[in-house]
């Protein structure tokens, strides 16, 4: 049986602070929608996801999706201690780390997410 469940654990619309958040190429006065979110399948903690959205670009990205291109890396981690809690699993647990930013038609980047995967049989 696969269920899959997501939980907002915020959506935020918040001043731009590079020490906390990703290089966004924003300033300190621009505002971005912060999201955090698990998501659980079968009757588990599957993924962790951040997204960071410009407020100056977000309702436009909606819309305009196909004027987007998406930059995907994928790296093998060890996983935070507090990430780990989220998917209930040792500390220093090994796992997959997937920054994916969109970029619109002027390489301005509308969206990034970070997600965080359990490494299921994977040691490093």
């Amino acid at each position: 049986e696969v269920s899959e469940n997501i939980e907002e654990l915020e959506h935020e619309l918040k001043l731009y602070t590079p020490k906390t958040m990703p290089n966004l190429g924003l300033n300190k006065e621009d505002k971005v929608y912060h999201s955090r979110r698990l998501y659980y399948g079968e009757r588990r903690t599957m993924f962790y996801i951040e997204i960071y959205q410009p407020e100056k670009y977000y309702p436009k990205t909606i819309e305009n999706k196909n004027n987007s291109q998406i930059h995907r890396t994928i790296h093998v981690v060890k996983l935070q201690s507090d990430i780990c809690r989220l998917f209930n699993i040792p500390e220093n647990s090994a796992g997959f780390k997937i920054t994916s930013t969109t970029t619109n038609q002027e390489n301005i980047i509308t969206e990034l997410s970070i997600a965080y995967v359990q490494g299921y049989n994977v040691s490093i």
